[in-house]
Order: C-alpha cells, then structure tokens, then sequence
C-alpha cells in the first residue's frame, strides 16, 4: 500500500521511514496477542521460555529481513523497467530525430526554398546571398541538433530567426511574424543588471527579438521544438493575400508558446510522424513540466516548457 501511495524513486526515503515505525507496531500489536496463546499451547510450563520483548525484538527482526528481500526485488524490478524506459526512449528519440530530418529534408521543403531563391535573385542579388546562407544555417542545425537532447533557449530562437526569414521570403505579407514578451519577462528585462560598455548583448547583436533576459538565457529547450510548431502551423493552416497567417511567438518565464489564427486547409495533408505527442514524450523523458496545447474556434496555440539549469545539471542532459 505505501508502494502505491509513494511510488516515486525520490519519494523511496520517506516511504521506508513511515513503513518500519507502522511495522513495529503491527509486530508488537501481533505479538502481544499470539505469543501467550502459543506459549500456551506448545509448550510445556518447564520449558523456560524468553521474554516477550525479547520475542517481539526476534519477530520484528525476521520482519525486517524479509522487508530487506522484498524491497530488494522491488528496486531489482524497478531497475529493469528503468533500463527498458531508458531503451524505449533512446528508441523514440532516434525515430524523432529521424523523423526531423526527413522533415526538413522534404523535396518540397527543398524544392520551395529553390524556387523561392530562384525569385529573389533576380529581383535582390544581397537578399539571395542572405537566402542561400540562412538556409545553409538552417540544415547546417539539423546535422548538428540531431544528436542533442536540449540546446540553450537563446539558441533555439536565434535559429528560429533564420527559418522564419525563409518562409518570409516565400510568403512575403501573407505570412506574419510577431514576437513578444509576457509581463514577468518584461518585468525581468527591466530589473536585469546594465551590460557594461562596450559589451554587445548576444541576443541583440543576433537581430533577435524579442530580446532574452539574463535570467532566462541558461535555460534549455528540445532542439527545435519551437520551429516546428511554426511549421506545422504554416503546414495545416490557409495562407493566402486575403486570409494572412498571423503567428505569435510569446517568451514567457518558463514557458515559449507558438500561438496563430486558425484557419484549417481543407485538404488533409501527410504527417511525418513527428507530432504533438512525440514532443510530449521527449519532454516527459525530461522534465516533469507539461506541454500545453489550447484550442479554440479562432485560435490554436501550443507553450513548451523551458528548463531551467538546476534542472538540467541534476537530470544529467544536455
């Protein structure tokens, strides 16, 4: 019962405290029952006999010892469904990172970003080189995240900017973009301490906005989580001159929610696999911090849980 009632491994200490005090008094409630009834019937009066504390110490003694055996095998068993868990998981992930990376290396993905290229270069030559490099920078990242568990919240939206830019350049003003900062962020960029002269902010020196506090810039986030909310959002969504798609990007404390108007497509589009749940799972395999999906008639909106880096060093990723 006080397995159910605790079950966490964290929660081990306090399950084995509350279990030896109830025990010992189970024993010593049985044993001032049963042991004068067995006296009574087993044994002759002659035969000395110990003590009743005496008893109740052995019983509780041997109680103990199969205690020990039984929570022995209990953290054998927990071990093999934590290697299994483990196995289960490396498994998804690789099925995830593989499923990325058929993502953006989609023919079509591909296809559009060339023909796009193939639009701006006569048209803007510098915003062609600026093209060609960001979606370098773009696939480059892929290579390079494939093997990650987490990156730095900064880096994932500095990222972020580079896709956003190519599919800007495809969509023009019917795809629009705005980024903003939830209340407790702008009350910790205001309270933040002054970068001392000559020293450029990261985030600002990256064309980033909105910028990311100090405070927030050590927290980590699942590898380009953030920028496939953004695509499955241009994926599912009507983009068009009379039905723009507004996105909005919101840097909140602990969490960067992706949130846009909601106008489906008719037609069903194929999945790659790399759903909502997928990402919940990673995240579950993580951090106890759930991912939020809300849903409205006019709205969808999803918020991913950053991690903080107390979190990360005791969870041992990165």
């Amino acid at each position: 019962r006080f397995r159910m009632w605790f079950p966490q491994r964290e929660q081990t200490v306090k399950r084995i405290l509350i279990t030896l005090p109830v025990l010992a008094v189970m024993v010593g409630l049985v044993s001032a029952v049963s042991i004068p009834l067995i006296s009574l019937v087993s044994l002759p009066d002659t035969v000395p006999q110990p003590s009743v504390f005496y008893k109740s110490v052995m019983s509780y003694t041997l109680v103990l010892m199969v205690v020990a055996a039984y929570e022995g095998t209990f953290f054998f068993m927990k071990y093999q469904e934590s290697l299994l868990e483990q196995e289960r998981l490396a498994r998804e992930n690789m099925q995830t990172q593989l499923a990325v990376l058929k993502q953006q290396m989609n023919p079509h993905f591909l296809f559009n970003s060339l023909n796009t290229l193939v639009n701006v270069i006569p048209e803007d030559a510098a915003k062609a080189t600026v093209f060609t490099q960001r979606l370098a920078a773009v696939y480059r990242r892929i290579l390079e995240y494939r093997h990650k568990e987490l990156i730095g919240l900064e880096e994932e939206l500095v990222a972020l900017q580079d896709y956003i830019f190519l599919m800007q350049t495809r969509y023009e003003e019917k795809l629009v973009v705005t980024w903003r900062l939830s209340e407790r962020v702008k009350e910790l960029q205001e309270a933040r301490t002054q970068v001392p002269a000559g020293e450029e902010e990261p985030c600002e020196k990256a064309g980033l906005a909105p910028f990311v506090p100090a405070q927030l810039r050590q927290h980590q986030i699942v590898p380009l989580s953030v920028q496939l909310l953004v695509e499955n959002a241009i994926k599912h969504n009507v983009i068009s001159a009379e039905h723009p798609l507004h996105l909005e990007i919101i840097l909140e404390h602990t969490m960067v929610t992706v949130r846009n108007r909601l106008r489906l497509r008719d037609r069903k589009l194929n999945s790659t696999g790399w759903g909502h749940h997928n990402l919940q799972r990673r995240y579950e395999s993580l951090t106890d911090k759930q991912m939020i999906v809300r849903q409205t008639d006019t709205e969808y909106a999803v918020s991913l849980p950053t991690i903080p880096p107390q979190v990360v060093a005791r969870a041992g990723v990165g």
